[in-house]
C-alpha cells in the first residue's frame, strides 16, 4: 500500500474523514523522508491532536470501536468482534494501533470497503483547494462509501459538485487528457472545480490535452441551479505540446433557467500550447438557461502553435424564450506569437423569442506576430424564421500586429428577421503601431473597422490593402476622444462603402482625428465631423498618382479639412466634394490636383497646380500660392459658367506673392 493510502487510512479510521491537501502532503513528506513513520503518526494524530480529543478521545471503549468499525467499514462491530475487542484480548490494544489491527483483519468485504474509500478519500484530497477544504465535505467524501463501486462513483461526484480543486507545485509530465469540470446545476449551483498553478512552477505537460468545462445547468424539473464555473489558474509556467480547451457548461435541459456554468482560463507568464479553443455553450433548447461563457486571458508572453486559436461564442436557444449562447472572450495582454489561423465567431441567433447567439470577442494588447495566418471575424447568422439576432464578433489590436490577411464576415440577415452580427476590427493602439495584412470583407459591404487611439497624439498604421474595388468593407471610422487625437494612416488601397473621420473635444484642439491614405480609394461617402474645438482630416500623401473616387462632404456646414500634400503624382477626385460644405481644401506647393467635379467649401488654398471640370463654390476665400496654377476644364470653355465663386474674395485672389497661372479661355468670376 502506498504512503498516501496508509495516510488515509489513519484519517479515515480515527478522524472520519479524508486527509485535507496540506495535512496529506506534509505526513506523506515525512514519511517518505524517513522524518517519521506510520507508527509516530498515528500516536500523533490519537495523543496531539484536538480533533481526534475531542472526537473518538471522549468516546467509551465500546463506542470507540463501533465508531472505527462505521467510519473504515460502514458497519458496527458484532457481538462477537465487540467482546473481544471490548473485553477480551484485544481489550488492552491502544487506539492508535487498533486501526492497524482492524485494518489487518479485515474480511473480504469489509477489505473492499476501506480500499473504496481510500480511493474516495484520494480523490477528494487530490481535487480539492486546501482554501476550499471543509471537515463536513472532507467527512461526506467517505461516510457512505461501502463495498460497491456505485458508492465510490457517487462520492467523486459530490466531490466535483462540492468544488472540486488541484494545485500543481511542482513540475509535471503529463501525457493524459486533464479535464477540470464545474459540478452539474440541481436545486443549488453546482459546485467550482478549479486546477491551479502554483507560483514559480513549470507545469511542462507532455501531450497533456487540458479540457476546463463548467458544470450544466440543472437536469431536473423546474429546478434553477446553474452550473458551476471550471477554472484553470496559472500563476507559473504553462506548456503543453497538446491543446488548451476552454468550454462553457451547457444550459439547462430541463425547464428550469439554470444557466451553464462559466469556463475560465488565467495564465500570468509564459503559456506555450499547441492550441487554444474557447467555446461559449449554447442556450437551452427545454427552458430559459443560457448556455455558458468561455474566457481566457494571458498575461504573459503567449506562443499558440499550429492548432492556433478558436473563439467561438454560443448559439441561441431552441426554446420558446430568451436562452442566450455563452459569450466567448480572449485577452492576450503579453506579446503572442501565433502558428496557426485565428478565428473569432459570434453564435447564431434561433428562431425563438430573443433567442440571441452569444458575442465573440478578442483583445490583442500586446504586440500579435501570425505572418502566415488568417485572422478571421465571423459575425452570427441571424434566424431565418425569427426574432433571434446572431453574436457580434470582434478582434481588438493594441499594438503592431502582422497577420497574412484579416477577414471581417458580418453574419447573415434574412428581411424582417434576426439580424446576423456585425464583424468589427478595432485598433486601440497607446504607441505607433502597424497592421500588416490585407483587410478585405468576406462578401461586398460586410465589416467594420474602427481606429481609436488609446493615448493622445498615435497613429495607426495599416500596412496593406483594406477591402478590393469589386468587394468594399461595410464602414470604416477614425475616431478621437476628449483630449485624445487619433490618426489612421492608410499605406495601401482602401474600398470602404462609408468612411468617417470625427474629431470629438469640448476643451482645445487635442481631440482631432486624421486619416492619411498613400494611395487609391473608392467609397460611397468619406464624412469629416467636428465636434466643439476639434478638427477632422483627411490627407492625401502618397508617392504615385492618386484616384479618390466617391464623396466627401462635412456631417455638417462647415465640418472637415481636405490636404492634398502628394508631390509625385497627381490627386484626381473623381466625384463631387462638400454635398455638405466642407470647411477647408489645402493644396500643398508642388502638388497636382485634378477635380473632376464640383467642390464647395468654405475657403480653399492652392499652391500646387490645380485642374477644375467643375464649378468651386466658396463661401470663404480662395488662396492661391506663388508659382501655382489653375486650369480650367472643358466645362468653361464657352464662358457660359462661373469656375470658381468665392464669397468673401471680393478683389480678386488672395493670392500670398509672385505669379499665379490661370489657363482659361473664357471669363474668370470670382
Amino acid at each position: 500500500m502506498s504512503t498516501t493510502s496508509e495516510v488515509q487510512t489513519l484519517y479515515i479510521g480515527l478522524l472520519g474523514r479524508a486527509a485535507d491537501p496540506d495535512g496529506l502532503a506534509y505526513w506523506v513528506g515525512q514519511i517518505d523522508a524517513g522524518t517519521l513513520t506510520l507508527e509516530q503518526l498515528r500516536s500523533n494524530i490519537v495523543n496531539e491532536q484536538p480533533e481526534y480529543a475531542n472526537g473518538l478521545g471522549l468516546d467509551t471503549r465500546t463506542q470507540l470501536v463501533n465508531a472505527l468499525y462505521e467510519n473504515m467499514f460502514e458497519r458496527q462491530a458484532g457481538e462477537v468482534g465487540l467482546t473481544y475487542w471490548v473485553d477480551g484480548a484485544g481489550s488492552t490494544v491502544p487506539a492508535d494501533q487498533l486501526v492497524y489491527a482492524l485494518s489487518n483483519g479485515a474480511a473480504a468485504t469489509d477489505q473492499l470497503t476501506l480500499d473504496n474509500k481510500v480511493t474516495a478519500a484520494t480523490y477528494y484530497t487530490a481535487n480539492t483547494l486546501q482554501a476550499a477544504y471543509t471537515k463536513a465535505l472532507a467527512t461526506a467524501s467517505v461516510s457512505d462509501v461501502d463495498s460497491t463501486e456505485a458508492s465510490v462513483t457517487a462520492s467523486k461526484a459530490a466531490t466535483d459538485a462540492g468544488g472540486a480543486a488541484k494545485v500543481i507545485t511542482s513540475a509535471l509530465a503529463i501525457d493524459n487528457a486533464v479535464n477540470v469540470t464545474g459540478g452539474q446545476g440541481a436545486a443549488t449551483v453546482g459546485g467550482a472545480s478549479e486546477l491551479e498553478v502554483g507560483t514559480g512552477v513549470t507545469a511542462t505537460t507532455g501531450a497533456a490535452t487540458y479540457i476546463i468545462r463548467g458544470g450544466a445547468g440543472s437536469a431536473t424539473g423546474s429546478d434553477a441551479g446553474d452550473g458551476g464555473i471550471a477554472t484553470l489558474d496559472a500563476d507559473g509556467a504553462f506548456t503543453t505540446t497538446s491543446t488548451v480547451s476552454i468550454l462553457g457548461g451547457a444550459s439547462a435541459t430541463s425547464t428550469g433557467d439554470a444557466d451553464g456554468g462559466a469556463a475560465t482560463g488565467t495564465f500570468a507568464t509564459t503559456f506555450n500550447v499547441l492550441g487554444l479553443t474557447l467555446t461559449g455553450a449554447n442556450g437551452s433548447a427545454a427552458g430559459l438557461g443560457n448556455g455558458g461563457a468561455a474566457s481566457a486571458t494571458v498575461t504573459g508572453v503567449g506562443t499558440i502553435g499550429a492548432s492556433g486559436i478558436n473563439v467561438t461564442a454560443g448559439d441561441g436557444g431552441a426554446y420558446a424564450g430568451a436562452a442566450v449562447g455563452g459569450a466567448s472572450t480572449l485577452i492576450l495582454t503579453g506579446a503572442s506569437t501565433i502558428t496557426g489561423d485565428i478565428a473569432i465567431t459570434g453564435g447564431a441567433g434561433v428562431a425563438n423569442d430573443a433567442a440571441d447567439g452569444g458575442v465573440a470577442s478578442a483583445t490583442f494588447t500586446g504586440a500579435a506576430t501570425a505572418t502566415a495566418q488568417t485572422l478571421s471575424i465571423t459575425g452570427g447568422t441571424g434566424s431565418v424564421t425569427g426574432d433571434g439576432d446572431g453574436g457580434a464578433a470582434s478582434a481588438t489590436l493594441a499594438a503592431t500586429s502582422t497577420f497574412s490577411g484579416i477577414v471581417l464576415d458580418d453574419g447573415l440577415t434574412t428581411a424582417s428577421q434576426g439580424t446576423g452580427g456585425a464583424a468589427t476590427l478595432t485598433l486601440t493602439s497607446t504607441l505607433d503601431s502597424t497592421i500588416t495584412g490585407a483587410v478585405t470583407a468576406a462578401a461586398d459591404g460586410e465589416g467594420a473597422i474602427v481606429v481609436a487611439t488609446g493615448v493622445n497624439d498615435k497613429i495607426t498604421t495599416f500596412a496593406s490593402n483594406i477591402g478590393t474595388s469589386a468587394v468594399r468593407l461595410k464602414t470604416l471610422a477614425v475616431t478621437s476622444s476628449s483630449n485624445k487625437s487619433s490618426a489612421g494612416n492608410f499605406n495601401g488601397d482602401v474600398y470602404v462603402d462609408a468612411i468617417t473621420v470625427t474629431g470629438e473635444n469640448t476643451t482645445d484642439t487635442a481631440g482631432e482625428a486624421d486619416a492619411f491614405f498613400a494611395k487609391d480609394a473608392g467609397f460611397t461617402t468619406l464624412t469629416l465631423d467636428t465636434v466643439s474645438n476639434s478638427a477632422a482630416t483627411v490627407t492625401f500623401d502618397g508617392t504615385t498618382a492618386q484616384t479618390i473616387t466617391g464623396s466627401i462632404l462635412g456631417a455638417a456646414v462647415g465640418d472637415g479639412a481636405i490636404a492634398v500634400t502628394n508631390t509625385a503624382g497627381a490627386v484626381t477626385f473623381a466625384s463631387a466634394l462638400g454635398a455638405t460644405k466642407l470647411g477647408s481644401v489645402t493644396l500643398a506647393a508642388n502638388t497636382t490636383t485634378v477635380f473632376d467635379s464640383t467642390l464647395s467649401s468654405a475657403t480653399l488654398s492652392a499652391s500646387g497646380a490645380m485642374t477644375l471640370k467643375g464649378a468651386v463654390t466658396l463661401t470663404g476665400v480662395l488662396t492661391t500660392g506663388n508659382g501655382s496654377t489653375i486650369t480650367l476644364g472643358t466645362a468653361f470653355k464657352d464662358g457660359g459658367a462661373t469656375a470658381i465663386t468665392a464669397a468673401d474674395s471680393t478683389d480678386g485672389i488672395n493670392q500670398t506673392g509672385g505669379a499665379v497661372t490661370v489657363n482659361v479661355s473664357n471669363q474668370f468670376t470670382t
